[in-house]
């Protein structure tokens, strides 16, 4: 990926999550910068600044020229051309072709569902679907015919040299996921099992799910929350510890394993704890060991099974070396310390990292050092963050046992960013403000005195 930025506009580039639950967040605003992105199949970028927002789609070896100009963004690949409908949606050519089925299906749509008028959205009239099951079955049909239909448009644009393969890929993608979702949405509210057997028979036997280059994670996302959690609520804390352990009484084989993966990934990201229980029930239950290694690596399983039962603030550093906030304090007894709670998630964090440098530089003949200290829950999204930013030196640290030290529950550190200044090797300012703050200069140089 070749990016060029004369005016220096911030840009971000992005990507959804691929099937390890890594994901890109680059953000750049140097005149020129060469990125390299591994990736095994496609990707799907986004590309974001003050006056540009898009996604394309890029294969193994393409080469991606990114050209930021003060009021516009434009994207090609230095390696291919685009073919023609690679640029242009393709909704119109669908309603064109869809124009009988629309009509009926838009009629025996609203037989069904009805429109809040306060929200816009459909609501079922449950009462009717239950009583009209049949009825009900024609809907499904008619979404089925669309995706014969769309599939048949699709190839034979890709036939006609119309269309790239990796376009071709995505479009055929997106259109079996939107026929996923009405099949459970259908299944939700008329808990016939005739779609949740359409759904095993089309998308799990065939492992159309896990094959998707695309949109694998949105398809389980999808299904726990829809199906194996129909009788909760909250689309906002999803339980998936509750999921892991119901999974069993509807999938089986390679399909529970995958999906079993699935929570564990999600629980990791929540809580320390309950991510080394369930790890340890998978391991009872499974045996692969390349799934075991990358989990146990990239959430630190391990270190963080010995550092939960500590009451000090651990910490891991790029080397993966493990120490105590006590013991870089106690390196750096004799001098200021600003420390820097931060996450790679965390904008607001990231957004003060300009600010940051320039107070380094400002202080750099000075005895004040400067402390990073990540609370990520990923290891590969710390260092990927670390990168980006440019945070370089001995002093960038992963909290491996964040939340539960009592270091963190004395502070009340629950939000960040969040800044401490340390002098002579106590704790001296506990909300000490941003680097962006002019007040960050006069309390560092206040202790320094």
């Amino acid at each position: 990926m070749i990016i060029k930025n004369n005016n220096q506009v911030k840009t971000n580039i992005g990507s959804g999550i691929n099937k390890n639950f890594d994901r890109i967040n680059i953000n750049t605003n140097k005149i020129t910068d060469t990125i390299t992105i591994e990736t095994n199949s496609y990707l799907k970028l986004y590309i974001k600044n003050n006056n540009f927002f898009n996604s394309i789609l890029c294969k193994k070896t393409d080469t991606l020229l990114i050209n930021i100009k003060k009021t516009s963004t434009s994207l090609s690949f230095i390696n291919r051309k685009l073919k023609r409908y690679d640029s242009i949606p393709l909704n119109n050519l669908y309603k064109t072709n869809l124009k009988h089925i629309i009509l009926k299906h838009n009629k025996l749509f609203n037989f069904f569902f009805q429109v809040n008028k306060s929200s816009n959205k459909f609501i079922p009239k449950k009462n009717i679907i239950k009583s009209n099951l049949n009825r009900f079955k024609e809907l499904d049909s008619l979404e089925y015919n669309k995706l014969r239909i769309k599939k048949k448009i699709l190839n034979k644009l890709y036939k006609n040299n119309l269309i790239s393969n990796i376009n071709h890929v995505y479009h055929t993608s997106q259109v079996d996921f939107n026929y996923f979702r009405s099949l459970i949405r259908s299944y939700k509210f008329s808990l016939d099992n005739f779609y949740l057997k359409k759904i095993m028979n089309l998308y799990f036997n065939s492992e159309l799910i896990f094959d998707d280059p695309f949109i694998s994670y949105g398809y389980m996302n999808i299904f726990i929350t829809d199906i194996v959690l129909i009788e909760d609520n909250s689309k906002v804390n999803i339980d998936y510890q509750k999921a892991y352990k119901l999974l069993p009484s509807l999938l089986k084989g390679e399909n529970l394993k995958l999906f079993r993966e699935f929570c564990l990934h999600q629980i990791a990201k929540s809580d320390n704890n309950l991510a080394n229980y369930y790890f340890n029930k998978y391991k009872d239950s499974y045996n692969d060991t390349l799934f075991i290694k990358i989990y146990a690596n990239k959430y630190l399983i391990n270190e963080k099974r010995k550092a939960l039962a500590s009451n000090k603030v651990e910490l891991v550093d790029s080397d993966s070396k493990n120490l105590t906030l006590n013991e870089v304090i106690k390196k750096y007894k004799d001098k200021t310390i600003y420390i820097d709670f931060w996450a790679s998630w965390c904008n607001p964090c990231r957004n003060e990292m300009s600010k940051s440098k320039a107070l380094i530089n400002e202080f750099k003949n000075k005895d004040v050092v400067f402390i990073y200290i990540s609370i990520d829950s990923d290891k590969n999204e710390w260092i990927n963050a670390s990168e980006e930013e440019k945070i370089e030196g001995n002093n960038n640290f992963l909290a491996i046992n964040y939340p539960s030290s009592s270091f963190y529950k004395k502070l009340e550190l629950q939000t960040i960013p969040r800044y401490l200044i340390y002098s002579k090797g106590k704790l001296v300012n506990e909300n000490a403000p941003r680097p962006s703050s002019e007040k960050t200069k006069k309390l560092l140089n206040f202790y320094l005195n």
